[in-house]
């Protein structure tokens, strides 16, 4: 199934702390959302497929696009490893 995408106009971020970390969250339709992974623009296919495979995982991920990137969130009530990305970059 394919991860929805939303321009990041029209999501709110926010911060939150997990496991002794400053963490970057989103809520969209009344969801609240963990931030996963980040591609520049010309990565969008990488995108894409992170976006995939996490929905393939019984997760719901959602990616945002921005003027140079595409960000991918995560349900927080998801389940997530970072094992999940194992071929991709974790977000910094």
């Amino acid at each position: 199934m394919l991860p929805m995408l939303v321009s990041e106009d029209l999501v709110r971020p926010f911060n939150y702390y997990h496991a002794g970390q400053l963490c970057k969250g989103m809520s969209l339709q009344n969801r609240l959302y963990r931030l996963v992974s980040s591609f520049r623009t010309e990565e969008r296919a990488k995108a894409y497929a992170v976006g995939c495979k996490l929905n393939k995982n019984d997760s719901s991920a959602v990616i945002t696009k921005t003027i140079d990137a595409y960000n991918i969130w995560l349900d927080l009530r998801s389940p997530f490893h970072p094992e999940m990305l194992s071929e991709t970059r974790l977000a910094s």
